[in-house]
C-alpha cells in the first residue's frame, strides 16, 4: 500500500503552522485538490515520503516564513526558537541548518526510534489525529482507488483541524515532557 506523510509544526503554546501531506503521485488528485485551504496542502511526491527537497521546501515556504512571522505577531522578533524534529535523513542540511542558525532558529534531533516516547506531536497531536480518520473514515464497498481518496479528503480536514486544537497541541507538549 502507498505511504503518505502528514507533516505538522506546532508551537508549545498551542499555535500551529500550515500542514502538509506528501501523497505518492506525480500529479494531484482532483480529488484531493478539495481539502486545500490556508492550513492544509498536499504536495505529490514519488513515494510520498519526506524527502530532503521537500523538507528544503516545507522549511522556505512553512517554518521559516510561519516562525517570522508568529514572532512579528508576538512581539518577540529577536527571541529565539526552539525547533525539534526526528532524525530522518532528509534533515541531513548543513546549508539549511546554518539558515535556521542565522534566523535564530536552535534545532534539536531526536535519538532515531524514539520519537514514539519523546517527540511532542506523536504523544497526542497524531494519535488524536488517527483516531479520527479512523472513527470517520468510510471505506467505499467498491475498491475504485478514486473513491477511496474522495472518503479520505472527506475526513482529512476534519480530522487535523480535531488534532491541532490547541488544547491537544498543550497537552502532546506536556505528555513528553517539554513543557
Amino acid at each position: 500500500m502507498p505511504n503518505a506523510t502528514l507533516v505538522v509544526a506546532a508551537a508549545a503554546d498551542g499555535y500551529s503552522l500550515k500542514s502538509v501531506v506528501l501523497w505518492p503521485c506525480h500529479k494531484l488528485p482532483d480529488e484531493l485538490r478539495l481539502v486545500l485551504s490556508s492550513q492544509l496542502d498536499v504536495w505529490g511526491e514519488n513515494e510520498g515520503w519526506m524527502t530532503e527537497a521537500l523538507f528544503l521546501k516545507y522549511a522556505e515556504e512553512v517554518l521559516l516564513p510561519g516562525i517570522t512571522q508568529r514572532r512579528e505577531t508576538l512581539k518577540k522578533s529577536d527571541e529565539r526558537c526552539l525547533l525539534l524534529l526526528d532524525s530522518h535523513s532528509s534533515r541531513a542540511q548543513p546549508d539549511l541548518w546554518k539558515r535556521f542558525a542565522d534566523s535564530l532558529i536552535d534545532v534539536v534531533t531526536f535519538v532515531p526510534h524514539t520519537t514514539h516516547i519523546a517527540q511532542q506531536l506523536n504523544r497526542g497531536v497524531f494519535a488524536v489525529f488517527k483516531k479520527t480518520i479512523n472513527a470517520n473514515y468510510e471505506a467505499p464497498s467498491s475498491s475504485s482507488v478514486v473513491l477511496r481518496r474522495e472518503a479520505l479528503a472527506d475526513v482529512l480536514p476534519q480530522a487535523l483541524q480535531t488534532s491541532l486544537f490547541p488544547s491537544t497541541i498543550k497537552s502532546s507538549f506536556a505528555k513528553s515532557g517539554v513543557l
